[in-house]
């Protein structure tokens, strides 16, 4: 059990986020430090099902008051799945997961005017969306790519 709060951050958010999607493997929740994204012929790297996966990019920590310690916590969501047919994913494929990005990541880690019950001093400050990745997707492996990368605030007991 990680002691870091960036990382205990990035395990609430995989919990949250598994108990609200409830994915069916091989789809899945983590979070990890890096995850290989493989194209179409990389074996063990290959991506199967839709693959969410929070990393901890970076935070920053400074004395609020006298009794709490503000953190900024840096979190970047990549949200990846295989168009499994042959030739380019029609339109409508691509809609769906872009939808689930803005459903599930950006709108379900929105806590800027209501915090999450299991963290209620945890507020977003922002959200930055790469919708998709078109070189990923048009390229031999048919990707969808989105990254959203997230910056949170918290106070904590010092």
């Amino acid at each position: 059990m990680p002691t870091t709060p960036t990382l205990i951050l990035c395990e609430q958010l995989a919990a949250a986020l598994r108990g609200a999607w409830r994915p069916v493997a091989p789809s899945a929740v983590e979070w990890h430090y890096f995850r290989r994204l493989g194209d179409a012929d990389e074996g063990e790297h290959r991506v199967r099902g839709r693959q969410v996966i929070i990393y901890p990019t970076g935070y920053e920590s400074a004395a609020e008051t006298r009794g709490e310690d503000r953190y900024t916590h840096n979190i970047t969501v990549h949200v990846a799945e295989r168009y499994p047919d042959a030739g380019d994913p029609p339109r409508d494929w691509v809609t769906a997961r872009v939808d689930f990005v803005y459903d599930r990541i950006v709108q379900g880690f929105d806590f800027g005017r209501e915090p999450p019950e299991w963290n209620r001093k945890l507020i977003t400050e922002s959200a930055v969306v790469t919708v998709c990745e078109v070189d990923r997707l048009l390229g031999s492996g048919n990707l969808f790519l989105s990254v959203v990368e997230l910056i949170f605030a918290e106070l904590r007991d010092a």
